[in-house]
């Protein structure tokens, strides 16, 4: 089914997605924060198949439109173990996002996967993105981006 939607979004996916492996280790078992995944993106598309991603790595899973999404999410939800953002969006956007957690909780930034359309013109003089996980750039390959969250999850469950 993930391999269906994501070929719906991007046509260019191949059949090497089906070979996502399910995120199943002690950060479930221990209903940790370390299991959540907080999707950040405006487009309802895109965040569709985030969520369908995240689900199929074994996440738990919240997904909002904006920034001002997120930070009520992160109020009420507490801290997850990857954050998924992206940077282009109405209202709060990614980088105003990403400078308010540097104030007031600079260690989420680390748990940034930054996945967006924007140019490189778009990110330079954007310290912040130097303290992120890692950007990735849309179209994406889901098999890597995967391979980032798991990674990510972690590390934060490592710390």
């Amino acid at each position: 089914m993930l391999y269906s939607i994501c070929k719906s979004v991007y046509p260019e996916v191949s059949p090497k997605a089906e070979k996502i492996s399910t995120y199943a280790d002690a950060a479930k078992a221990a209903k940790s924060p370390a299991s959540t995944v907080l999707v950040v993106e405006d487009d309802a598309g895109i965040r569709s198949l985030l969520v369908a991603l995240t689900h199929r790595l074994g996440f738990d899973c919240d997904a909002v439109r904006d920034g001002d999404g997120a930070l009520q999410s992160l109020d009420g939800n507490g801290e997850p173990a990857v954050i998924l953002l992206d940077l282009l969006m109405p209202g709060i956007d990614g980088f105003e996002l990403m400078r308010r957690l540097d104030g007031s909780r600079p260690h989420l930034l680390e748990r940034i996967i930054v996945v967006t359309a924007a140019g490189d013109g778009a990110l330079n003089g954007h310290d912040e993105l130097k303290r992120v996980w890692c950007v990735r750039r849309k179209p994406l390959d889901i098999v890597e981006l995967g391979e980032q969250m798991k990674r990510c999850a972690r590390k934060a469950l490592s710390s």
